[in-house]
């Protein structure tokens, strides 16, 4: 029984592939025009796409933490003539 070798593909090939993809380019094309499995560039696209927004998400709840932090000092400093 002979086994199955996965290939393997360096990071700049990949980020061509997907840079190819994001430019506009469908997904089964730029597979064919690269003899790459469409199911590979798809899930190479879905991993680039979750860590896009993971970063995203943190960014996102850092500024809310500076947000929070910001109002609550604005809110208790004491401001002239009694007004809030």
């Amino acid at each position: 029984m002979m086994k199955k070798t996965r290939k393997q593909y360096t990071s700049e090939f990949n980020a061509q592939i997907i840079e190819l993809v994001g430019a506009g380019r469908s997904v089964p094309e730029v597979a064919e025009d690269f003899e790459v499995e469409a199911s590979c560039v798809y899930a190479w696209t879905r991993d680039i796409r979750m860590r896009r927004l993971r970063r995203e998400n943190a960014e996102l709840k850092l500024d809310n933490e500076i947000l929070k932090k910001a109002a609550v000092i604005i809110g208790t400093k004491h401001q002239p003539n009694g007004a809030r």
